[in-house]
């Protein structure tokens, strides 16, 4: 548990970093493109999500796991069919949908914007810095199939802080066509230093693609492997568009920038969970050979979740109506009150997924595809329902109830599976985690005034930290971490 609390921290500590440079983004954002053109903005990105998860074949998975497997064995050959398989894939699918979406970018404009192909400028601009986004997956596959954590976190944030240079410096004098520019550049720059890392570790010789080790059989493993998780991202981020596409429809652009907002800060501190699970959990779940050891590595990660995830939520729940101003401007006050039911979702997501990798691991994979596809119907279907009635509120509250009901869906599945039944320890830090969220939301509801919350918040916090000492587990985590920052030069 030490290494995996050690993993999540490191990349907490990248992710706090990224997190704050996300803010600054966001607040000259805000500032100089209004609700409305942050509405577009995030349409933009949402997009080129897609494209470039498209475009990534769905390697990243198995191409981790492989390249694990080959480390362990010492094949480094093994490794150089790998990279410049898998790199010679991306890089020419994400070429042929770039030349694809350039005579299409008006069209594609009117179905993102509903502006009649006005923006198609954005589309080619996120088209064409496909390329250097997907390769880079590459590169940092072959990082995380090492565990090089210090390498990936020093990645990040030092291509967030060349990225936040750029966008500044963009948006200024292109408005939302910097933005979207400053994005491509942004990946650009990660390519060169993924690459660099890369080379570093294993040398030029199997980073750098050579014709000679390209081999189907190695590419087509990691395309069966990675199939379903391909299909899964990106039907999640197509429901992401779809239901920003609706509310565009119904509401504008104004209410779209204002859901998508909410929708950022609710998702955005999750970073370091996705950055710790696809280069720490997701392996360590890959080497585990019987049902009792991946039970026992499901309970660790909850565990060290729960020690980490209902805190953040608790003090965005209790601070957002103050918090969200600050973060943007006072236009964007009204998506405070949409955090109240993002983020308990997003509570119920974390224990979800870290249950669902299970199956992935195992090559259960219409299960773990089922438990997704499932999850996006239920979204999609109360969002169409509850928009009309409620509005923003009601696409918050689908939202919620989606994530409830693939908890208790993952929760049966991977009961079955692996005859897995959640440890004592790991029961009770989920325990504490859902009465502190519920806490939170309740005092927000209940408790208008700030001096109100904050006493609020100190009992609660107050509360938990009590009733988690007694764990033996969270005693051991919290020491070693303060040893840490005690050994750490001032």
């Amino acid at each position: 548990m030490k290494r995996f609390a050690a993993a999540v921290a490191a990349f907490g500590l990248g992710s706090a970093a990224g997190t704050l440079i996300q803010v600054l983004k966001g607040k000259i954002a805000a500032l100089l493109l209004g609700t409305a053109g942050m509405g577009v903005l995030n349409q933009a990105t949402s997009a080129w999500s897609l494209l470039t998860t498209v475009s990534g074949l769905g390697i990243g998975s198995g191409a981790v796991k492989r390249i694990a497997l080959a480390r362990e064995a010492g094949d480094m050959a093994a490794v150089t069919r790998q990279a410049t398989s898998a790199l010679a894939a991306v890089g020419l699918c994400s070429l042929l949908i770039a030349l694809a979406a350039t005579p299409l970018a008006g069209w594609l404009s009117a179905v993102l914007f509903h502006d009649g192909g006005e923006r198609r400028l954005l589309v080619l601009l996120v088209a064409w810095g496909m390329p250097f986004a997907v390769c880079a997956q590459v590169y940092r596959a072959m990082l995380s199939a090492a565990r090089e954590t210090r390498a990936l976190v020093l990645t990040q944030v030092l291509s967030d802080l060349i990225g936040l240079a750029l966008f500044v410096v963009l948006v200024w004098r292109l408005d939302l066509a910097g933005a979207v520019l400053s994005l491509s550049l942004l990946h650009a720059v990660k390519f060169a230093l993924l690459y660099a890392a890369a080379r570093r570790r294993y040398g030029r010789g199997a980073v750098t693609p050579q014709p000679v080790c390209f081999a189907w059989n190695e590419l087509r493993e990691n395309l069966v492997y990675g199939a379903n998780g391909l299909l899964l991202v990106a039907t999640g981020i197509l429901v992401v568009l779809v239901v920003s596409r609706w509310i565009i429809g119904a509401q504008g652009l104004d209410a779209a920038g204002l859901f998508s907002t909410a929708w950022k800060v609710a998702t955005v501190y999750l970073a370091a969970i996705y950055a710790s699970a696809g280069s720490y959990y997701f392996p360590a779940l890959a080497v585990c050979d019987d049902d009792r050891r991946l039970g026992a590595q499901i309970d660790e990660a909850l565990t060290v979740y729960m020690y980490l995830v209902p805190p953040l939520i608790a003090a965005i729940v209790l601070s957002a109506e103050w918090l969200m101003p600050l973060l943007f401007s006072a236009a964007f006050k009204p998506a405070a009150a949409l955090l109240l039911l993002l983020l308990p979702g997003d509570f119920c997501r974390v224990i979800a997924e870290t249950l669902g990798l299970s199956l992935l691991a195992r090559r259960r994979l219409r299960a773990y595809c089922g438990l997704y596809f499932a999850w996006a119907a239920l979204y999609l279907g109360l969002s169409a329902l509850l928009l009309p009635r409620l509005q923003l509120a009601g696409v918050a509250l689908a939202y919620l109830l989606s994530q409830v009901l693939q908890l208790v869906l993952a929760a049966t599945v991977v009961g079955r599976a692996f005859a897995y039944r959640i440890g004592r320890a790991a029961a009770a830090a989920l325990l504490r985690g859902a009465l502190l969220v519920a806490a939170a939301v309740a005092a927000a509801l209940a408790l208008p005034s700030l001096a109100a919350r904050l006493a609020a918040a100190a009992a609660i916090a107050a509360a938990w930290l009590l009733s988690s000492w007694r764990d033996l587990q969270f005693r051991t985590l919290a020491a070693g971490a303060f040893r840490r920052l005690r050994a750490r030069p001032s």
